[in-house]
């Protein structure tokens, strides 16, 4: 399905992909690095729980042109 959404990106022309995911979801992680996406930053403390506690995600992204020369 990944890969789907990625054939689904370059038939809109998109030149990047971008996503967030949990620090804890450790095979999601390794999944989206498997497909291409490598880390570009994090968001710490960014997304407030119903409990009050704070969740950081990491942003990934892969790219899906070449930069332009």
């Amino acid at each position: 399905m990944l890969e789907a959404i990625v054939a689904h990106g370059r038939s809109w022309d998109a030149h990047k992909l971008e996503l967030e995911v949990w620090l804890d979801n450790v095979p999601a992680i390794a999944l989206y690095a498997s497909a291409g996406f490598e880390v570009e930053g994090f968001r710490r403390e960014h997304y407030r729980r119903r409990d009050g506690s704070l969740r950081s995600v990491l942003l990934m992204a892969r790219l899906l042109t070449a930069a332009p020369s």
